[in-house]
């Protein structure tokens, strides 16, 4: 039986990049994944990297996993800027917000809007907030990258690999993959599988985070416009448009569908939702004819009751940490957070994030929010 300082459970970005910083902290480690690397909701991100964000920790958490990304997987990583679309007495506030956090950014008039989105139907009220460090990241280069280093700094990567046994008492977990099995003991346990936290933590420790568990939707569109590189964001109707490659565009709002059970997560977004964002679409694009639905994907996030991530040591448990609740803002929050979780269980540390984050400020309950609350999303 093998020994381990640490096992992460969960392969997306999450519990690559933990188990990537403990390694460099000197810990043995081993990381657990159902499928393969990036085969839950990190690879189904849309892959935008902005700090256009509302709270400050969101913001600095932003900029400090772009600054990751870009020392440890550079070319997983394209400089696009972002650019939101807003009415201009809306633009004064988000400035602020931007400069408040030493975020470099430009505030577009009406003109160079109009210019900078040519395809794009721009209102007269309407000014555009650029901030050009912002980007696109590659996560499948990303995990691909990761997974050279986290093998290279001597990590055991367990992929297609079930839980049939863990137990805290004893320090073991045994995973199954097909007819194979092998039992691992450890001395911490990370919890970085996103959704799926709930129903391990549930079964195993007798620990219900205290999460909803949603399907957020992605529109693919088929054109032959140009859109150019960067991401584009229109406040009014909070649909955020994304050019991949010459001839797809990526489109979402952030609409959600609940879900008891992220296993049930439908692999494709609802008929209703492609009719409403093609709807959406049409009053935007300046050529909508230009532009066909080619279908879509989803992804299974989690949403805590104040909306904030749950990232820390679980309540009465010593030896057990969790990483969840990013709210579809993972791909932007992950490397930073990771860094900070992989310090705390090296040293018992707990960053400024992780004291805001501490799942213990629930104060014991653990019911299921009533209401998602997620900075992008609608009901």
């Amino acid at each position: 039986m093998r020994a381990f300082d640490l096992v992460v459970v969960g392969g997306g970005i999450s519990g690559v990049f933990t188990s990537y910083f403990a390694l460099l902290r000197g810990m043995n480690v081993a990381l657990v994944e159902l499928g393969h690397l990036g085969s839950g909701s990190s690879g189904r991100s849309a892959g935008i990297h902005t700090e256009q964000l509302i709270l400050p920790i969101d913001i600095e958490l932003s900029r400090r996993s772009r600054e990751i990304y870009q020392e440890v997987a550079p070319l997983g990583f394209f400089r696009t800027g972002f650019l939101s679309v807003e009415p201009s007495w809306m633009s004064s506030y988000s400035a602020q917000i931007l400069k408040g956090a030493g975020t470099r950014f430009r505030v577009l008039s009406y003109d160079e809007l109009r210019s900078y989105i040519e395809w794009a139907l721009v209102r007269d009220d309407e000014v555009g907030i650029l901030t050009p460090d912002d980007g696109v990241v590659n996560v499948p280069h990303v995990l691909e990258t990761m997974r050279r280093r986290l093998l290279g700094l001597g990590a055991v990567i367990f992929e297609n690999s079930t839980i049939s046994y863990l137990s805290l008492g004893d320090g073991r977990i045994t995973l199954t993959n097909g007819s194979c099995e092998e039992t691992l003991s450890f001395s911490n346990l990370v919890l970085a599988a996103g959704a799926w936290n709930r129903s391990i933590s549930e079964r195993w420790l007798d620990y219900r985070p205290p999460v909803a568990i949603y399907a957020c939707q992605l529109m693919l569109m088929k054109t032959s416009v140009e859109l150019g590189a960067t991401p584009v964001y229109f406040e009014d109707s909070h649909i955020y448009i994304r050019g991949v490659g010459k001839s797809f565009v990526l489109v979402g709002n952030g609409r959600v569908v609940r879900l008891d059970d992220p296993s049930k997560c439908p692999a494709r977004p609802e008929p209703e939702y492609l009719l409403e964002m093609s709807e959406k679409l049409a009053q935007r694009l300046r050529h909508p004819e230009g532009y066909f639905p080619s279908g879509g994907w989803t992804g299974v996030c989690s949403s805590s009751a104040d909306g904030m991530p749950i990232v820390g040591r679980l309540p009465g448990l010593e030896n057990v940490y969790i990483v969840d609740a990013l709210d579809g803002y993972g791909i932007m929050r992950a490397p930073a957070l990771a860094q900070d979780l992989a310090a705390y269980v090296a040293d018992g540390k707990a960053s400024e994030a992780l004291k805001t984050f501490d799942p213990s400020r629930f104060g014991g309950v653990c019911s299921e929010p009533d209401k998602i609350i997620e900075l992008h999303s609608m009901p």
